[in-house]
């Protein structure tokens, strides 16, 4: 019998994640300025309009580009368990996040 070859990894919780993590996500909803996404049956996590690519129309508009139950990967920016709150990014690559400019 061979092993499969993927093994899904368990769902996370907001203490599990960490900043720079890889994760998958589906789009819950997306408004305005932010798409709402959920990480897994206990995280929802969001992702600001300047996070969600290269492409500036991706950013004015959000909701023409994001539908709901859309399958995303993308990178945790920051993940803090007292609050509940999770930011992410759909820009993979840390040198590309309005983050680092802002940092930099």
């Amino acid at each position: 019998d061979a092993a499969p070859a993927y093994l899904p990894k368990a769902r996370p919780t907001v203490g599990e994640l960490q900043e720079g993590e890889l994760v998958d996500a589906v789009v819950r909803e997306a408004g305005a300025d932010y798409v709402w996404l959920f990480v897994g049956p206990y995280v929802t996590a969001r992702a600001f309009c300047l996070e969600l690519g290269d492409d500036p129309a991706l950013a004015a508009a959000p909701a023409d580009h994001f539908k709901t139950g859309d399958a995303v990967r993308a990178r945790v920016l920051a993940a803090d368990a007292a609050t509940a709150r999770v930011d992410l990014s759909l820009r993979l690559t840390p040198a590309h996040t309005a983050g680092a400019a802002a940092a930099g």
